[in-house]
């Protein structure tokens, strides 16, 4: 039977739990940095489908920011416009894309994950 050294138990039950902590908070910071860019392009999409005036300082803001996450997927469809609507179709297409992106990276930090002894335990 092997001796256990609580003292040594303790500090590394302490260092799991710390990186644990850092892993959840990277996490919620990757998704809420994910929600920030989604709304922004919800909001431009938005603009563009009620045909918002650009001269508005709030929506040149908008689209401002939002050209910055849109630029990579805007020549990928044509828009279509009718009247003063335009409807992005590849706006579309960089949500889904950074969704998809925030979902890569936050499960390949899961594997990261330091385990304890009882959840390797449990998987095997």
């Amino acid at each position: 039977m092997q001796e256990t050294h609580p003292q040594t138990d303790s500090k590394q039950a302490k260092t799991t739990y710390t990186k644990k902590t850092v892993i959840v908070k990277t996490h919620q910071v990757i998704w809420y940095i994910c929600l920030v860019i989604e709304v922004i392009l919800i909001f431009r999409t938005l603009f563009k489908l009620l045909g918002a005036n650009v001269e508005s300082l709030f929506v040149s803001f908008i689209y401002g920011v939002s050209d910055v996450f849109a630029y990579p997927f805007l020549k990928m469809f044509d828009s279509s416009i009718v009247n003063k609507t335009e409807f992005e179709w590849s706006i579309y297409v960089a949500m889904l894309v950074y969704i998809i992106a925030a979902w890569i990276i936050v499960s390949l930090i899961k594997i990261a994950k330091p385990e304890s002894r009882q959840e390797l335990d449990e998987k095997l």
